[in-house]
This record gives C-alpha cells, sequence and structure tokens, in this order.
C-alpha cells in the first residue's frame, strides 16, 4: 500500500471514492452519480487528496478552502477501518495546515446506502485532537456538530 499526496483525483478514483462515500457514509449524503461528486468537489478550493491505495484505494482524504476557512472529508474503507489508517491521513494532513474543520454526525441512528447501520466516528476525532464546537446543522435532514482541529 502506498500513500499518494496529489492536487488532482482522477476520473477512475472519482468513481472508487464515490463508491467508497456512498457505502460508508449515511444514505442522506449519498452521491447519485460521480459528476454529483465532482460538483461537490467544484464547491471549495485548494484541494490536498490524500489518498491510501494498492490496487484500490482504502482510505481517501481531502483538505480544502471553503469560505475563508480550511475543511476536510475523510472515508476509510471497511477493510481498512480500526487498523490506524484514519490517524495517519489524519497526520499528514495536520503536515500542511494549521486548522481542520470538518462536519461530523455525533449519532448512529442513520444507516449507509446499503442499508448497514452507521457508527458515528466522533470519539475517533476526540481521540485526535479535535474539539466539538458549540451549535449542530442539518444539512440534508442529517444532523451534525461541527469539529475543529488547530495547531497549538
Amino acid at each position: 500500500m502506498e500513500l499518494h499526496i496529489q492536487e488532482t483525483i482522477t476520473d477512475t478514483q472519482k468513481v472508487e471514492i464515490t463508491a467508497l462515500w456512498n457505502s460508508e457514509f449515511p444514505s442522506l449524503l449519498a452521491f447519485e452519480a460521480v459528476s454529483d461528486f465532482e460538483g461537490f468537489l467544484q464547491k471549495s478550493t485548494n484541494h490536498l487528496h490524500i489518498i491510501y491505495a494498492n490496487k484500490h484505494i482504502q482510505g481517501w482524504m481531502m483538505v480544502f478552502e471553503r469560505n475563508a476557512d480550511t475543511w476536510f472529508s475523510i472515508i476509510i474503507s471497511p477493510e481498512a477501518q480500526g487498523k490506524g489508517l484514519g490517524r495517519l491521513l489524519l497526520h499528514e494532513a495536520k503536515k500542511h495546515v494549521d486548522v481542520l474543520n470538518g462536519w461530523v454526525v455525533d449519532v448512529d441512528t442513520y444507516e449507509t446506502a446499503s442499508g448497514k447501520p452507521y457508527t458515528s466516528p466522533i470519539a475517533f476525532y476526540l481521540k485526535n485532537g479535535f474539539e466539538v464546537l458549540e451549535g449542530k446543522i442539518a444539512p440534508n435532514n442529517l444532523f451534525a456538530v461541527q469539529i475543529r482541529w488547530k495547531r497549538e
């Protein structure tokens, strides 16, 4: 397996990331097509993609700018979860920025598109130096909390 850091992703990577996104995130966040994922990418700038892959992508993290702040998205395949890959991707991202913002579902009441239960990763982020900010939002009727990591 190799860690790849790149500013853009290929069409093949977009297909794999979209499939991984749809299999691991709550169904309310699923993309109907790769073009919808591309639309998500176009809503932000200064992308840094961190990809862990061999034949297929096992983990993907994107650091990006939106609304004058630095944000991230991260997905780990089920086979790679619990093996330190998420921590590895976060560690790599933290080398490049001073702050990371994200939205995290903090409850286990949702299902993925395949119908399997979605497990909130909030404990993972708290263990990795993030704090939960005040307030909740409901994008796409999905309740989430904002988290932030700041370099000390």
